[in-house]
């Protein structure tokens, strides 16, 4: 009886000791990524002796397990980027998924040059909602700073300004909440990945 309870419990642990997400660190500080986490990876392009900012490769996908030199990734989009000479050529390659399984795609842990937390899809689509929100309060509260000048009365020109002033803040402020990007530099000893 006891042999098969701990059978299964050392098969439990074994599968939960790898595949607990990404790990990062940075001097003291640690960061970690959960599975499930939608990623955009970038890798220096191979073939470039170029810098990593001109010539590379960017996967985007969710984050799938991690391994002692690999993460693996359900790819949802390749974008590729190389310069030759003066002319920068940009790709943007789209993996389909075969029937209801994504492609899951290895990415080599000492390839990585920059990994950044993406926004799924949907996300993108309520992002561009609420940026055109935060675009109509910063506009309409330029408009009312604007109204200010031609408005008589000293209280009512300082309603409108009190008024544009908080159209304005909300407006940046919801820019900036919902733009905000995590971004981790895996090279020149900025970030590093743990194994």
């Amino acid at each position: 009886m006891k042999a098969p309870a701990i059978s299964i419990c050392l098969l439990l642990s074994s599968s939960v000791l790898y595949g607990q997400g990404l790990e990062l660190s940075r001097g003291t500080r640690d960061v970690s990524i959960p599975e499930g986490t939608f990623l955009t990876i970038r890798i220096a392009n191979a073939s470039s002796t170029l810098d990593a900012q001109c010539c590379y490769d960017e996967y985007q996908g969710r984050l799938t397990s991690v391994d002692r030199s690999t993460v693996h990734l359900e790819l949802a989009r390749h974008f590729s980027a190389t310069r030759d000479g003066e002319l920068y050529t940009t790709r943007n390659i789209h993996y389909p998924f075969n029937g209801h399984q994504p492609d899951l795609f290895p990415i080599a842990k000492e390839a990585i040059v920059l990994i950044s937390r993406s926004p799924t899809p949907r996300q993108q689509k309520s992002e561009a909602t609420w940026n055109v929100i935060g675009g109509t309060l910063l506009l309409s509260g330029l408009g009312t700073w604007v109204a200010t000048l031609v408005v008589d009365g000293k209280a009512n020109r300082s309603h409108l300004r009190d008024l544009a002033v908080a159209e304005v803040v909300a407006g940046l402020t919801i820019g900036l909440v919902v733009n905000s990007r995590r971004k981790y530099e895996v090279r020149d000893g900025m970030w590093r990945i743990k194994s």
